[in-house]
C-alpha cells in the first residue's frame, strides 16, 4: 500500500512536560534536528501527499522559519501541516500562509492545569477559516491501550513517521520503547512493510477525541 502521510519530527524540545506524552518527550534528551537534516531526509522521502511537522514542539525549533519555507520544495508534498500546543501563537501566525493546516491539542483543566485556551483564541482571531484544527482529548496517564482502542490516526495503514533518521510504521511508533524503525535510505518502503506496529505497548491512549475545524 502506498504511504500518503508522514509525521516528520524536527525536535524533541518542548515547552511542556506532559507525563502522558505519547512520544515520551519529558524523558528524552532535548535536541533539535537541523534544517540540513530535514533537507537530507526529504531527499529520500519525496512523493508524500502530506507532511506533518511535529516534535516535541515545532515552535521551539530555532530554524523553524527556514524549514517551513522550504519543506514543500524539499519533500515535493501537496500539503504541509504542523502539530503544535500553540503556546507560541505569534510564530504560528507568521508562518500560517505556508501551512494547509495547523493542528492544536486543547489542554483544559482539571486534567491539564496549564491551559492553552487563550492561545487558541488568539489563533482563531487571526487565522483564515479552515486553517486551524483543534483536538479535544483526554489522556490516560501512560496506560497501555492494550490493543483495545482503535488508533485514531493510523489512516488505514498509509501513514509513517520519521524520527532521528529512522522510519516507523505509524505516526507515534517512535515514542514506544519496543518499536523498531528502518533507516531512511533507498528501499525503505519494502523494509518498513516487514516491521510490525507495537500497538499493545502504545502510550498514546486517547479517549473521547473530537476535532473541530475553524
Amino acid at each position: 500500500m502506498a504511504r500518503k502521510h508522514i509525521n516528520f519530527a524536527i525536535t524533541t524540545t518542548c515547552n511542556r512536560a506532559c507525563p502522558e506524552c505519547c512520544f515520551r518527550i519529558p524523558y528524552r534528551r532535548p535536541q533539535h534536528f537541523s534544517a540540513a537534516y530535514a533537507q537530507e531526509m526529504a531527499a529520500a522521502l519525496t512523493g508524500f501527499h502530506t507532511v506533518l511537522l511535529t516534535g516535541g514542539e515545532p515552535t521551539c525549533h530555532p530554524e523553524l522559519e527556514y524549514i517551513v519555507e522550504h519543506a514543500r520544495e524539499w519533500f515535493q508534498c501537496t500539503e504541509l501541516r504542523v502539530e503544535t500546543n500553540a503556546f507560541k501563537p505569534q510564530r504560528l501566525v507568521s508562518l500560517a500562509d505556508y501551512f494547509n493546516g495547523i493542528y492544536v491539542t486543547h489542554y483544559q483543566p482539571p486534567e491539564f492545569p496549564l491551559s492553552n485556551t487563550k492561545e487558541i483564541d488568539f489563533l482563531r482571531a487571526r487565522l483564515p477559516a479552515g486553517k486551524l484544527f483543534v483536538s479535544l482529548a483526554k489522556h490516560l496517564l501512560n496506560q497501555s491501550m492494550g490493543g483495545t482502542l482503535p488508533c485514531h490516526r493510523f489512516d488505514g495503514g498509509d501513514s509513517v513517521s520519521c524520527f532521528n533518521g529512522q522510519l516507523y510504521p505509524c505516526c507515534v511508533a517512535w515514542g514506544i520503547d519496543a518499536s523498531r524503525g528502518v533507516p531512511v535510505q533507498v528501499g525503505w518502503e519494502q523494509a518498513l512493510q516487514r516491521v510490525e506496529p507495537t500497538c499493545d505497548n502504545c502510550l498514546y491512549a486517547l479517549v473521547g477525541l473530537a476535532t473541530t475545524k475553524d
